[in-house]
C-alpha cells in the first residue's frame, strides 16, 4: 500500500518526464479490451497477466 501511495504521488511528475502513468488499473484495462484473465502472477509491484480473446 504504500508504494500505492508513493505511485500516486510521483504519477505526475513521471507522465511528464515519460509519458504514459505508472498508477494505472491494469487488471481492468485488459477486461475492458475484451480479454478473459486466466491467471494473473504478481511479482512485487510487477505483474503477469496470462489473458486470452472473451
Amino acid at each position: 500500500q504504500l508504494l500505492g501511495w508513493l505511485a500516486d504521488r510521483v504519477a505526475p511528475l513521471i507522465a511528464r518526464v515519460m509519458g504514459p502513468e505508472i498508477n494505472r488499473r491494469t487488471e481492468d484495462n485488459v477486461a475492458a479490451a475484451g480479454l478473459h484473465i486466466v491467471e494473473i502472477r504478481r511479482w512485487g509491484i510487477w505483474r503477469e497477466i496470462h489473458a486470452r480473446p472473451a
